[in-house]
């Protein structure tokens, strides 16, 4: 009961003035509570009461928070120049960043629900699907690969991907692909 006390005034004070309001009330219930001759009982549901509203006001302020982060966390996702994707299960992408877009050449209502096989050639899907069943497996994976274009020509691009797991349960990958054509071009020539 102490350790619990100690934590909500702990709490209460990141509230600065509420918290001085919320604890002169308190001061105030309980020397009312005691001329009045009320109950321990009594005064423990108010304080309850009291400490409730402020649980309640500090989960708004981190609720805040967290949706601060999550709209910093989306602008980010979608100024890089890479592809960021996530897929489901079946490995069909449910989520693209504009990057995707630029490196694949297709929009995103042409890659949403399509599953990443049919964006890559023919040699490289084996591979593809080995790295697939290693995520399912718990690892995080990378390959090359060679992607299809809208325009039909091909992209070396390396692919870096991790499994979604909630539960216990594979749910799908989320991943990044960095168009690496500069790069095989500088092995070539060397």
């Amino acid at each position: 009961m102490k350790r619990y006390f100690s934590d909500f005034f702990d709490s209460a004070r990141s509230f600065g003035s509420i918290y001085l309001g919320l604890n002169f009330l308190m001061s105030v219930l309980v020397i009312v509570f005691i001329i009045r001759e009320t109950t321990t009982y009594q005064i423990l549901v108010v304080l309850l009461l009291l400490i409730n509203i402020i649980n309640l006001l500090n989960n708004r302020r981190i609720a805040g928070k967290q949706k601060k982060s999550a709209t910093l966390f989306g602008s980010i996702v979608n100024e890089v120049s890479q592809g960021v994707y996530i897929t489901d299960e079946d490995n069909r992408f449910v989520y693209i960043n504009p990057g995707m877009c630029e490196v694949a050449g297709y929009k995103e209502a042409e890659l949403l629900g399509k599953k990443t096989l049919d964006f890559v050639t023919l040699k490289d899907q084996s591979n593809i699907l080995q790295k697939r069943e290693e995520r399912k497996s718990g690892y995080t994976t990378s390959l090359e690969a060679d992607a299809i274009r809208a325009d039909g020509s091909t992209i070396p691009v390396l692919v870096s991907a991790k499994p979604i797991v909630e539960d216990g349960i594979y749910k799908g990958n989320v991943g990044v692909i960095t168009e690496i054509t500069s790069l095989k071009m500088t092995e070539t020539e060397l």
